[in-house]
């Protein structure tokens, strides 16, 4: 909204707050609003408006991942709202401003402000006035075309930025006042507020992941063990050890390209597990799925979930096959849905568990042969695990505890090869050098049974 009065009454948005019951795993529901009447920017994170696409490829598995993510990581209006779509929305405007050479402070600016206008969505109705798009830019600024595009759109801000701000003085002056002055808003004050979340989007898209932190059976001992999938160049380089330690690799691969989301099971129930990896492709997910722990080409792949859902793997019917499910967000919970079969094809099994703003994890948490699903929350500090025994969750989680602190990421694996059960463990990146794994060897919080150090990126958890 541009240099206009707002004659609209203000309302608030809901907050989302994760509310834990004693005995329940997380969960609440969120009925999205009509469409409003109001400036995006004034109007509820719910409120429903008419889009166009920020990438004309659609969401990546990645930008579903860490939608994930950054719903357990960002403290304002955005906690728990964050979709593979907005994130794919937030990515082109990152890369405009990286395609010109700016600092990430520009980035920062240009996000704080889309968080406000629109919460990260290329409107494509006008709902205040004419104004279209990310940045709810007027007429006066372009095409309806080029006001859609968000290429076009953020280079249009930047353009504006630099003018109001030579010689690069933006980068010292207050974001909120930088984002003001390009906008020529009624509400000034709204965009400083959004400047601490903006800054960890900007963080967590500057620079994508460079390795993945994974855990599986490789070698058929019983007992899981580290893998480091690392970018090298466009390619996944899988980085697998034969035990639960630190040192050199044991078995590297090369498997996947980078613009895909590495996933792990043992898919043909030969005891082994192997390496898969998901991709979007026409809105909707494909796995590429390898039976031998060797680089080269998949065995075979498959179409199964939607643009916005997160893969996750399991052996839900307990014939010791590992095959696909899918998480998607549903009105503020996770809706799972899981197959039985390494093939496209319907639902086996379908419920809602967990908040959105939770880490998605698998595992047969109680020896039982069947995988299940579970969700860790670090909403109020130490990182707490709600998992389910049932494969059709009816909500309730039959077990919780701490186990891990803010800022640790989940890798869930048998790391007892004594019991059949999957223990939680996390992976932290210690004093900025190295990943530190933290494993327990039974279903429980408090301090770990061993640790090792192996990997030296930034992790990215299991199984995104």
């Amino acid at each position: 909204m541009r240099g206009k009065t707002v004659g609209w009454l203000l309302v608030a948005a809901v907050a989302l707050t994760a509310t834990v019951a004693a005995t329940a795993a997380p969960a609440f529901a969120v009925t999205p609003d009509l469409e409003s009447d109001l400036p995006p920017a004034l109007a509820p994170l719910t409120t429903a408006y008419e889009t166009a696409p920020c990438d004309p490829n659609g969401p990546t598995a990645n930008d579903g991942a860490l939608a994930t993510q950054l719903n357990s990581q960002l403290t304002s209006d955005m906690r728990g709202y964050m979709t593979a779509y907005r994130v794919s929305c937030a990515r082109k405007v990152v890369e405009a401003v990286k395609a010109r050479g700016l600092a990430s402070r520009a980035g920062v600016i240009a996000i704080a402000t889309v968080i406000v206008e629109t919460h990260l969505q290329n409107i494509s109705v006008e709902v205040d006035h004419d104004s279209l798009g990310l940045f709810q830019q007027r007429a006066s600024w372009g095409t309806r075309e080029q006001r859609l595009n968000p290429t076009w759109a953020t280079n249009a801000f930047l353009d504006k930025m630099i003018r109001l701000y030579p010689n690069n003085s933006w980068a010292s002056a207050p974001i909120g006042e930088v984002c003001q002055a390009v906008q020529v808003s009624a509400y000034p004050d709204k965009y400083q507020v959004q400047a601490s979340d903006a800054q960890v989007i900007v963080n967590a898209l500057w620079n994508p992941p460079a390795a993945y932190a994974l855990a599986g059976d490789w070698f058929k001992t019983g007992e899981f063990t580290p893998a480091v999938v690392r970018r090298d160049g466009s390619v996944w380089e899988w980085h697998i050890k034969r035990t639960q330690s630190g040192g050199a690799a044991d078995e590297v691969i090369r498997y996947g390209n980078t613009h895909m989301v590495p996933v792990v099971g043992d898919w043909n129930g030969d005891g082994y597990w192997t390496p898969g990896v998901v991709a979007n492709e026409n809105n909707s997910l494909r796995w590429y799925i390898k039976d031998s722990l060797t680089s080269g080409e998949a065995d075979y792949s498959f179409l199964y979930g939607g643009k916005d859902n997160i893969p996750v793997v399991g052996d839900w019917d307990k014939n010791g096959t590992f095959t696909p499910g899918v998480v998607s967000k549903d009105n503020g919970a996770w809706k799972w849905e899981l197959r039985n079969a390494n093939s496209g094809g319907p639902v086996s099994h379908t419920f809602r568990y967990g908040n959105s703003n939770t880490w998605p994890v698998t595992g047969d948490w109680n020896g039982d042969r069947y995988w299940t699903a579970g969700v860790v929350d670090d909403t109020n500090g130490p990182r707490r695990w709600f998992l389910e025994d049932q494969v059709v969750s009816d909500g309730l989680a039959n077990t919780q505890f701490d186990y891990g602190s803010h800022g640790t990421y989940p890798v869930p694996g048998n790391w007892n090869g004594n019991t059949a059960a999957t223990e939680p463990g996390i992976v932290e990146n210690y004093d900025n050098r190295v990943w530190r794994w933290h494993l327990k060897h039974t279903v429980s919080g408090e301090l770990a049974d061993e640790h090792f150090d192996y990997g030296d990126d930034a992790p990215y958890p299991y199984p995104y």
